[in-house]
């Protein structure tokens, strides 16, 4: 698994650097001068983010004669988290690595994968939580009518019908497997 990891972190990195190129070696300097080192204080939420995330991960993976540090799972969660970045998978691609790597820390895969499934599930309810959030918050921000207010409110009544047709066909695949 090594060598395999060498040659995905060669790829990223030729990636990366004709990302850096495109974008131009001066604008890059000149971003960087003008943001200054303060610029890494915007790293700050998002390392704690990831942080409790591989917090909650750990608390997840509970049955496990293996222990897996708070440390590595942060790792898994940014190595993750980038393959979900570079893949077109919905924000999936790297789940099946978390699992690999978890299953060669010592979890087993059972329960490797349903933390996982169990985590990602929690992601999309929150997420799902903080869009009604701020849809019962549109009226107190927007001006009362007027037709995005309307549409918006349209679209709002609609979205909970959207994941029907995926739970309809689950459903049709499962009783016929």
């Amino acid at each position: 698994m090594g060598r395999l990891n060498l040659i995905l972190l060669l790829i990223a990195s030729f990636f990366f650097y004709g990302m850096l190129k495109q974008v131009g070696w001066e604008n890059l300097e000149h971003y960087f001068h003008r943001v200054g080192y303060a610029g890494l204080l915007l790293l700050v939420p998002y390392g704690i983010m990831n942080l409790l995330t591989a917090l909650a991960w750990q608390v997840l993976i509970v049955d496990s004669t293996a222990s897996v540090s708070l440390g590595r799972l942060f790792l898994l969660r940014l190595a993750g988290e980038s393959l979900n970045q570079l893949t077109p998978t919905a924000s999936l691609g790297g789940e099946p690595f978390k699992a690999l790597r978890l299953k060669a820390s010592g979890i087993p895969w059972q329960q490797a994968t349903a933390s996982l499934i169990i985590h990602k599930g929690l992601m999309v309810m929150s997420l799902v939580l903080y869009i009604f959030l701020s849809l019962a918050l549109v009226p107190f921000v927007m001006p009362v009518g007027g037709v995005r207010l309307g549409l918006l409110l349209a679209c709002a009544v609609s979205l909970p019908g959207q994941g029907w047709p995926l739970l309809f066909c689950s459903i049709v695949i499962h009783v016929s497997s």
